[in-house]
């Protein structure tokens, strides 16, 4: 698969976010941010995506910035060319510091 941005959509009553897009590390990568305080990463496992942490965010954005991003091939994000979907893949794509808006 190469760089594509996932494109179904899920009802805002489930998940009721912005979600938002930017080009990492050769693909389109899918996040949301919500809330307002110290930053909360949210990193899910594999196979999953941001999804998951929908009642968490819900629960937590009053008190903090809660931040859930989609590894390359998960949920909404894209997939660069030659990613492996294994723990090093995502540990070096992780690891990326060039970010541009998308």
């Amino acid at each position: 698969m190469t760089n594509v941005r996932r494109t179904f959509d899920v009802p805002y009553e489930l998940f009721p976010v912005q979600h938002r897009f930017l080009y990492l590390g050769g693909a389109t990568m899918h996040y949301v941010d919500e809330g307002l305080g110290e930053t909360l990463l949210l990193l899910h496992g594999n196979p999953a995506w941001c999804f998951l942490f929908r009642k968490i965010i819900a629960a937590l954005k009053r008190d903090f910035l809660c931040v859930a991003l989609d590894y390359p091939g998960c949920g909404k994000s894209g997939t660069p060319a030659g990613y492996g979907f294994t723990r090093v893949s995502i540990a070096s794509w992780l690891s990326i510091s060039s970010i541009t808006s998308a």
